[in-house]
């Protein structure tokens, strides 16, 4: 799916995380990690957290510009999200949790993808204030 230039870089990252739910999702239950999931897992655990702040920086004031309760319900999921998110990447410290980390990184990123990133980018394309249009 093409994107706007805007969001390009965000969508990309998004394959690096969906490869680390597609490897948690590989590993065998109960095994221990193997060495380049853990390499894998502390490299989103730095990544991620700038990831999500980026987004919220870029997405936040275009949908809260934008005055729809469509748009403010995106945005409330977006931030609750990205809470629960942060909160599993700490969690999958334990091996236990990894499997909820990995589920929960698969619907986070369906979701931006078929729906908030869409809806941006038509806000964007309305020409919303505070959108940087590229």
């Amino acid at each position: 799916m093409r994107r706007a230039p805007f969001l390009v870089p965000l969508s990309r990252e998004h394959h690096d995380s969906l490869k680390l739910a597609h490897h948690i999702k590989a590993q065998r239950p109960g095994a221990a990690l193997t060495a380049s999931l853990q390499q894998e897992l502390e490299r989103q655990r730095e990544l991620l957290p700038r990831h999500f702040a980026e987004e919220e920086k870029l997405l936040l004031p275009l949908l809260d510009s934008s005055g729809h309760l469509h748009d403010s319900a995106l945005a409330d999921r977006l931030l609750a999200e990205h809470t629960a998110l942060r909160q599993a990447l700490e969690e999958a410290q334990q091996p236990e949790n990894l499997l909820r980390l990995a589920q929960m990184l698969e619907a986070h990123i369906r979701f931006e993808e078929r729906e908030l990133f869409p809806a941006a980018e038509t806000l964007a394309a309305d020409g919303q204030p505070g959108t940087a249009r590229t």
